[in-house]
């Protein structure tokens, strides 16, 4: 299971394979691996969304789940940002925006889930 979970983490959003990005990956692995309870709780519902298939059914289950990535980013300290980029998301979600203004507003949510990363491993 820890080997299970450790491939899961290593492939959490958009880790590279490519032998040339070693360090980055391992970087990115150990980030993963140290992260807060409350990280890791907006994590498990982030990475499935931020994986998926680009399409109609991702950006559906992207916004159906706005509640729950409120909820937990409320749980994750100092998480002004991702709060922030989670109300934009909403925003083109209820406005039911372009493919474009979609992945643009995820892909500040998933930005600001990874500057909340890093701050919380500068503490």
């Amino acid at each position: 299971m820890i080997i299970a979970l450790a491939l899961a983490v290593a492939t959490a959003c958009g880790g590279n394979k490519d032998s040339d990005s070693k360090p980055e990956a391992d970087h990115h692995e150990h980030e993963m691996e140290n992260m807060s309870p409350a990280l890791a709780r907006f994590h498990d519902l982030l990475a499935p969304l931020w994986h998926a298939p680009p399409g109609t059914a991702r950006v559906q289950s992207t916004c159906e789940a706005i509640g729950d990535f409120k909820k937990r980013a409320a749980d994750v300290p100092n998480a002004q940002d991702l709060t922030a980029a989670i109300g934009e998301l909403e925003k083109v979600c209820i406005a039911k925006g372009s493919d474009k203004d979609f992945d643009a507003a995820f892909g500040k949510v998933h930005d600001a889930f990874h500057h909340a990363l890093e701050a919380g491993h500068a503490k």
